[in-house]
């Protein structure tokens, strides 16, 4: 089964080039990441990143308004046009979480285990300052699921709660497995050595989203490229 991840960032050069690496160094094979990159000032791969693996989109503008976008759901809901046509499963590659080496090939092990549109492991990764804990999982990026069912409900056009609207109708229909014995392969990373913003943290302030961007802006030089990555995690 072939999985692409979706990574949503905004000029946030470093962490998309660390989330670059840690996607490189997945064990699954047949995997695709797709880099939608939503600020004004374009990047591109590196000429060492393999096409086949890697599909690096730059826009901006809301293509259902055509006015620069004003949320995340908005984002998600365009950037999954750019999907490849032969992707089976989806997961989401949010820019500042981290990931460990077997995180794709456990997910496509426990959702073929559990046999239903979607799966997560119990727990995850969960990292302050004050160090790393095991927490119940509600983190969306943990989610593997089936791009048939992401393409048929999309996500709301909002910022805090675009996931929402896929993964209410899982839930409904007991149709998510949760593996109590699922291996934690996720961090949900809220610890960097640089000052990020993370929208999640904000759900009681929906009209954030200016904020994000303009408090998330590193171009660096425009070129996304493999950074070494074994202090990381």
């Amino acid at each position: 089964m072939k999985i692409t991840a979706i990574m949503a960032t905004c000029g946030r050069h470093y962490c998309s080039e660390r989330s670059l690496s840690l996607f490189l160094e997945q064990n699954y094979q047949d995997k695709h990441l797709l880099i939608y990159q939503n600020s004004e000032v374009q990047q591109r791969l590196s000429e060492c990143i393999d096409p086949s693996l890697v599909t690096l989109v730059n826009n901006s503008m809301d293509m259902n308004t055509h006015q620069p976008y004003i949320s995340l759901g908005a984002i998600y809901n365009d950037a999954i046009k750019h999907l490849p046509v032969d992707t089976d499963i989806v997961t989401f590659w949010d820019d500042d979480d981290l990931f460990f080496d077997d995180h794709l090939s456990e997910g496509i092990r426990g959702l073929i285990r559990g046999g239903k549109t979607a799966y997560k492991p119990a727990s995850s990764y969960f990292r302050t300052q004050a160090g790393m804990t095991k927490e119940r999982n509600t983190f969306e990026p943990s989610i593997f699921v089936k791009a048939s069912h992401i393409f048929k409900y999309g996500f709301h056009r909002t910022t805090t709660d675009q996931h929402l609207k896929w993964l209410e109708p899982l839930l409904a229909d007991s149709d998510i497995y949760v593996d109590e014995d699922g291996k934690s392969t996720l961090i949900y990373n809220w610890s960097d050595e640089v000052l990020l913003y993370k929208t999640s943290g904000h759900s009681y302030k929906p009209d954030h989203f200016d904020e994000y961007r303009s408090l998330s802006y590193d171009h660096g030089d425009r070129i996304i490229a493999p950074i070494p990555v074994f202090n990381t995690l």
